[in-house]
């Protein structure tokens, strides 16, 4: 996908992902052959915090997404499946938090 595949209003979101999830250089090897991509490399490097809002934008980014070509509220399947609130009862460990 490019940022192009996306309304104005959303663009800035995906191209944030992509910076975020692309920030190291691809791993070559001596005859010139991608080993991990970009993507791996930045992961293996990332912080959890990093990690969290990355996955919290992009579950956004999901939404907004849904509302755009479903204007009219029907939910999708993986709406119907994940609530907005149940990803968020997790610290960045994956420790649950406390609902009290």
């Amino acid at each position: 996908m490019t940022p192009e595949h996306f309304p104005d209003s959303l663009r800035k979101d995906y191209e944030w992902i992509v910076i975020q999830l692309t920030k190291r250089e691809p791993q070559i090897d001596y005859q010139g052959r991608v080993q991990k991509g970009s993507v791996e490399v930045t992961l293996q490097h990332m912080r959890n915090s990093t990690g969290v809002k990355i996955a919290e934008k992009l579950l956004q980014l999901y939404y907004a997404i849904d509302r755009y070509v479903n204007p009219r509220g029907q939910p999708t399947t993986l709406t119907n499946k994940v609530t907005k609130n149940s990803l968020f009862d997790f610290d960045a460990s994956g420790t649950k938090k406390s609902t009290s």
